[in-house]
């Protein structure tokens, strides 16, 4: 039987997943400003001075930095458990193994004076 923290750990990871498509897609979409702006650079290249060329240097390292920011994080999800998988080898077993408290209850009536006090039943 996994234990609570292995439970969580395994849920942490497989509702982590669901960021993977985002943070894939704003990859792509990084990896194409990127191709595009060093095309600009070959392209216009004759015509910077030096202030021009220290700021496309400076915007094209902060390009690079997202780019690998972002595939840091695709490359550290899981993609190997679904959320089924999760509920079937890890919640399902954990809660079979909790120790079962059974009490005797003999009175299920509630006496209560107003209906709003009530506790709606299922």
């Amino acid at each position: 039987m996994p234990g609570i923290e292995k439970v969580i750990e395994i849920h942490e990871q497989v509702l982590s997943v669901s960021n993977a498509p985002a943070a894939i897609i704003g990859g792509l979409l990084w990896v194409f400003l990127g191709v595009a702006f060093v095309v600009y650079l070959f392209k216009e290249k004759k015509n910077f001075s030096l202030q021009e060329w220290v700021f496309n240097g400076v915007f094209l390292g902060i390009v690079l930095l997202i780019l690998g920011g972002l595939s840091f994080a695709i490359k550290d999800y899981d993609f190997s458990i679904s959320e089924k998988q999760w509920k079937e080898n890890y919640l399902n077993p954990y809660l079979k193994g909790l120790p079962e408290n059974k009490e005797y209850v003999e009175d299920f009536s509630q006496i209560v004076p107003d209906e709003e006090d009530a506790i709606k039943s299922i």
